[in-house]
């Protein structure tokens, strides 16, 4: 992980009018063995050449659909397929009720219980192997008993909470490599018209293609469809996600925005509501209200909503939004990033913390907290580092899950092993076309824009090597806490330092830091110096000097002297007064009438008899003191 394990923010109050800061913890809460992948590299989409290869793939888009007769594939909004390229392979789905969470990996979902902080399993479901694994969706039911999951191409299949296939929904029409049957919403809703249906499944695709669905489980296990649904009116580039409120029976819809005059501030960014209805035409805009409407519920997700809007703006919409890790300047391989790194700017997940506030996660892995009002990071002075891209569920309990994947360059091959017809790129693209005539990177262009339409092993660029990685997937959760509760994890991780830190800050016990450390500590006089002698209280620290054995005789003879000193004269005064309050007490630390610091604590250059002249007179005149009666 990129961010430390845990990491505190520690305000202890706040001035009036003032945002509250949050006290957080951080915990790991389940890791995954590490995966070796082996990437093949294409040619990279650098700035002229990208922009040339485009225009020209469009246009023989066009000449395959209207000379070829062969249909064109719907063209997503370039800003939406970089967002959704940008999120890392596996996905992670928190239920309503914040108990079930589903984790999907490549060929499987994981089901696990928040019983025991989602450690182990408890159902796990079959899935074959996507070549698009970001753009697959997962959603629960809404009382959390089935879990439904969308492939990149459209295929829905449906499970119970052991893992189980129930039914498997085929797309009713779709087109290999064409992403715009990638579905944008699954969506369960309670369906109570009939006792027969379980509930209602909706599928939206990228297109703006809806299909309903009638759901049944039990014995009678089966779906039909219910009824279908189009968008493109609306959304003729197709839409970016589609969520529902329950509350209100609203189907919200997010494309892309637009700067048409006249429209409410809602639909100029792309935002639409539709009411649910029982019959036909099923799906009513709403347009009274103008922008009151589109409040999403803080259950829901948000990243899609905006996601073209916030990946092609790169304004300062956000404090230290381009922010990036420091630990990635240490790094060789991690320092490439700082090249591309307007690339790593824009939001990758948007959740809800609490109502006056969202959880915000960038490509960059930069985590925040942020007031809805003034985008203010509550998390503290800087945000919180993921790796890049990481998830982030909705709070629930205080808390969020967060899935992150740390992606590591195997060792590089010689170049004896570079199998022929590969190209060995070195650490970096070369700058060759720059050098090469530009009639060669005008054919190019043409080729790969052919490749690119026509998928023709004639056209393919030259192979580079492929390059082996390593991804090491980590289930982490961020929860809001207290003083007392985030100190006593710190003293048991033994994190030492940040629990002093806690304590000076919310006037907490130092005792428990020194106790854990002089007890995991052999007795010797360092140990006695640096743990022992910093803990107040008396008990405590008499029963050590009585019950402990030192290593040597040093630091017996240490330990021993330091338990008198405890218990001399001056501490049976302060005793008896009931000035101590229980603290363990060394000469010369307590106030005692009528005899003065210089008595009690005569300087160290005095001639030895001097000294023993005034000892002997000061434990006299403590003796005075004491009522032995």
């Amino acid at each position: 992980m990129a961010a430390p394990e845990s990491g505190p923010a520690l305000s202890p109050g706040t001035a009036e009018g003032e945002e509250e800061t949050i006290l957080y913890d951080l915990l790991v809460n389940t890791e995954w063995p590490p995966e070796t992948e082996v990437q093949p590299r294409g040619n990279q989409k650098h700035g002229a050449s990208f922009i040339i290869t485009k225009a020209i793939r469009d246009r023989l888009l066009f000449l395959r659909q209207y000379i070829w007769y062969s249909p064109a594939p719907f063209l997503l909004p370039d800003g939406l397929v970089r967002l959704v390229n940008k999120q890392i392979n596996w996905h992670l789905v928190l239920a309503s009720n914040g108990k079930l969470l589903a984790a999907v990996q490549d060929q499987c979902v994981e089901i696990r219980s928040a019983k025991d902080d989602f450690t182990s399993i408890i159902g796990k479901c079959q899935v074959p192997k996507d070549p698009k694994p970001q753009w697959r969706r997962v959603a629960w039911s809404y009382d959390c008993t089935l879990l439904a999951y969308a492939e990149s191409t459209g295929t829905v299949r449906v499970f119970d909470l052991m893992g189980s296939e129930l039914f498997v929904i085929s797309p009713a029409s779709s087109f290999i490599g064409d992403l715009s049957y990638a579905i944008a919403g699954l969506i369960f809703l309670e369906y109570k018209a009939s006792a027969q249906w379980s509930a209602e499944l909706l599928v939206i695709n990228y297109r703006g293609e809806l299909r309903s669905y009638l759901v049944s489980v039990g014995t009678n296990q089966s779906y039909q469809e219910s009824h279908c649904f189009s968008f493109s009116s609306h959304y003729p580039h197709g839409i970016n996600t589609a969520i529902y409120h329950p509350g209100h029976r609203l189907l919200l819809v997010g494309g892309c925005e637009t700067a048409e005059v006249g429209m409410s501030k809602a639909s100029s960014c792309g935002l639409s509501a539709w009411r649910v209805l029982s019959g036909s035409p099923y799906y009513k805009q709403v347009t009274n209200g103008g922008d009151g409407v589109t409040a999403v519920p803080k259950t829901l997700g948000l990243l899609r909503m905006l996601s073209v809007k916030f990946y092609s703006r790169q304004g300062q919409e956000q404090p230290g939004y381009d922010d990036l890790n420091p630990d990635w300047r240490l790094s060789t391989e991690k320092r490439k990033k700082i090249k591309d790194k307007e690339s790593f700017y824009p939001l990758i997940d948007v959740n809800w913390w609490a109502d006056s506030a969202v959880t915000l996660a960038r490509c960059s892995g930069a985590l925040t907290v942020s007031s809805v009002k003034t985008l203010k990071n509550l998390l503290g002075k800087s945000c919180e580092w993921f790796e890049p891209s990481p998830q982030v569920t909705a709070t629930h309990d205080g808390g969020f899950l967060s899935l992150e994947c740390e992606i590591k360059l195997a060792p590089k091959r010689s170049r004896l092993e570079t199998r022929a017809g590969e190209e060995d790129e070195g650490e970096e693209d070369s700058d060759s076309d720059y050098e090469i005539s530009a009639k060669a990177r005008y054919f190019g262009y043409i080729k790969q824009g052919l490749y690119l339409v026509t998928e023709m092993e004639r056209f393919a660029p030259p192979r580079k090597r492929p390059r082996t990685i390593t991804k090491n997937y980590r289930l982490v959760s961020l929860r809001s806490t207290t003083p007392e509760e985030l100190y006593q994890r710190k003293i048991e991780s033994e994190e030492y330092e940040e629990a002093l830190s806690l304590a000076h800050t919310y006037g907490l016990d130092t005792d428990l830091v020194y106790q854990r450390q002089w007890r995991k500590s052999a007795v010797n006089v360092a140990s006695i110096q640096n743990y022992l002698s910093k803990i107040k209280k008396r008990s405590w620290v008499l029963h050590e000097c009585l019950e402990r054995v030192p290593e040597n005789v040093d630091a017996a003879k240490e330990l021993l002297q330091y338990g008198l000193k405890g218990t001399d004269l001056e501490a049976l005064l302060a005793i008896g007064k009931g000035a101590d309050d229980g603290r363990f007490t060394l000469p010369g630390e307590i106030d005692i009438d009528s005899i003065s610091y210089e008595e009690l604590s005569p300087p160290d250059e005095e001639p030895a008899k001097n000294k023993k002249e005034k000892e002997l007179k000061k434990r006299q005149e403590l003796l005075k003191l004491v009522n032995f009666s």
